[in-house]
């Protein structure tokens, strides 16, 4: 085994994905792309006001 510094992502992305079709969503929209589900408020990728 090497350490030459590469690796994943240190989050885990499954608390993002659509909760219906398990798509990773696009940044700043409250819909998924894929199926039209409505995305949970903290997961939209803006601020709330």
């Amino acid at each position: 085994m090497t350490d030459d510094g590469e690796g994943g992502d240190p989050v885990c992305w499954l608390g993002a994905l659509c909760p219906e079709c398990g798509a990773m969503p696009s940044e700043g929209t409250d819909r998924c792309w894929r199926c039209g589900a409505e995305r949970p408020d903290e997961r939209r990728g803006d601020e709330a006001t």
